[in-house]
């Protein structure tokens, strides 16, 4: 799926790109925060994110992802658990859910 996102704090729109498959999400952001994450459970992936500030070395350590719905559903929802680290370091704990559907009224 692609879609676009603005900055919040620039304003710029950038665009992204999100691949969800049954056992994991993927994520594929261009413009000024241009990155690539990829979440599966029980595997660490390394990425760089670059910011207006310059690069950050990310981490995502996945613990869990579950994918719910199916084409016919109309919706989909994939939630993701992982610990984040910012140059080697663990900054957090974080579960993010994401929600795709046809449906105008989400």
């Amino acid at each position: 799926m692609c879609y676009e996102e603005a900055n919040e704090h620039t304003g710029e729109v950038s665009k992204s790109l999100l691949k969800i498959s049954p056992s994991s999400v993927e994520m594929i952001k261009r413009g000024s925060n241009a990155t690539h994450l990829v979440f599966e459970k029980d595997k660490k992936y390394y990425t760089n994110m670059k910011t207006e500030i310059g690069a950050l070395s990310l981490t995502m350590d996945t613990k869990a992802v579950q994918i719910q719905g199916t084409q016919e559903d109309r919706t989909i929802e994939a939630t993701i658990s992982y610990s984040l680290e910012m140059n080697e370091q663990k900054v957090s704990d974080c579960q993010v859910k994401i929600v795709v559907s046809s449906d105008s009224q989400l």
